[in-house]
């Protein structure tokens, strides 16, 4: 059932991240049918390509992100890795510091352990800030969130532990729980620490 719940978990967060945009994209549709005005067909139309353009952005991150587990050990463009999560976080309060060529020897399992962390990461910053990528000690990397009030709320920290059973998770520890799935299947430990308007989170490769 762990699987189970696990998928229907990632479900319900996939469907909570597009329907924002996919609304959208049905109130321009609305708008185009109805108004005569070249002004708001043009607001229409804006509208339409944002909202499809986002909605793109967020299903690419979650094909990777979200996507197979057999994906492990081949490869992964760092650059790609970047661009997803920087798709993903585009237009919100959240900034993204991901250095080029960080972090080394990146892999596909290792890439979707990375992107997760980095969703949990912007999770921490209500009211915005600015999630940092680095290279860790022992080829390991951190992930640094850092920005006012930054937080690791209960249901996240849920999420990153074993003790909570994924069918009590709420939606939003989808990523979490993943995370914490894909770093066991990689032999890697997370450390959590916290600070004022801090959270930093440190992958140890072993």
């Amino acid at each position: 059932m762990e699987d189970l719940d696990l998928a229907a978990l990632i479900s319900t967060r996939i469907c909570h991240d597009l329907v924002g945009p996919v609304g959208a994209i049905g109130n321009g549709t609305e708008l185009l049918a109805e108004e005569d005005s070249a002004d708001m067909r043009e607001a229409a139309l804006e509208l339409l390509a944002m909202s499809a353009e986002q909605a793109s952005r967020r299903l690419r991150f979650f094909r990777l992100a979200f996507g197979t587990m057999k994906w492990g050990d081949e490869p992964m463009d760092e650059g790609e890795a970047r661009g997803l999560a920087a798709g993903m976080l585009e237009g919100g309060r959240v900034q993204l510091d991901w250095p080029a060529g960080c972090p080394t020897g990146l892999t596909q399992g290792r890439a979707r352990a990375l992107l997760n962390l980095t969703l949990v990461a912007a999770e921490c910053l209500p009211s915005g800030g600015t999630v940092r990528i680095a290279d860790g000690a022992g080829g390991g990397v951190d992930v640094h969130a850092e920005g006012p009030g930054a937080r690791l709320e209960e249901g996240l920290r849920d999420g990153l532990g074993d003790d909570i059973a994924t069918r009590d998770l709420e939606s939003r520890a989808a990523a979490a729980r993943l995370a914490r799935r894909q770093l066991d299947s990689l032999g890697a430990r997370l450390e959590i620490g916290e600070a004022a308007d801090h959270v930093d989170f440190a992958v140890h490769m072993t």
